[in-house]
């Protein structure tokens, strides 16, 4: 197991050897943060890293539901 406590700064290379590729990176400007998406390419699950120079820390997770 990898614990990584800013994914958004691995490189690509770190990334798919997981079997994750970036699917986009951007600066949010009105909260300081850089928002990375990634997506596993077996399961097609998406993991969004925020980062920022925020001391306090938060994570959350979403599991989509059937009506």
């Amino acid at each position: 197991m990898c614990v990584v406590a800013d994914v958004s700064t691995l490189p690509d290379e770190v990334a798919a050897k997981y079997g994750f590729e970036k699917v986009s990176e951007e600066f949010i400007g009105e909260c300081k943060s850089r928002a990375v998406l990634f997506k596993h390419k077996k399961t097609g699950a998406e993991v969004m890293s925020v980062s920022n120079d925020d001391e306090n820390k938060v994570f959350g997770i979403v599991f989509r539901t059937p009506p």
